[in-house]
């Protein structure tokens, strides 16, 4: 599912984020995972995701310094939920 991205000036602030995963399968699955979930403050916040190799590239785009750290703490909790249901029904590394 490709989102049609519009980042112009407003949003300043940025941040990255890349989780190695132990295979692509993982990471694609996590990405998919996550896709579903717009943005709740879509105005003020963009999230790009894109998997390359066994890593889960994350860039995260706002208008906001405090919305941004909002967006990355929340992302960092659906991370952790995600990666412990892998470590549970996965028979090999997240």
């Amino acid at each position: 599912m490709e989102k049609n991205l519009s980042i112009d000036d407003n949003f300043k602030f940025c941040a990255t984020i890349i989780i190695p995963f132990a295979s692509n399968k993982n990471a694609l699955y996590v990405k998919k995972c996550l896709d579903v979930d717009d943005e709740l403050q879509a105005t003020k916040v963009i999230k790009v995701l894109n998997v390359s190799g066994n890593d889960l590239k994350i860039d995260f785009f706002s208008t906001e310094l405090r919305v941004l750290r909002v967006c990355v703490s929340s992302f960092y909790d659906m991370i952790i939920v995600l990666v412990r249901t892998l470590l549970e029904f996965n028979d090999n590394n997240p």
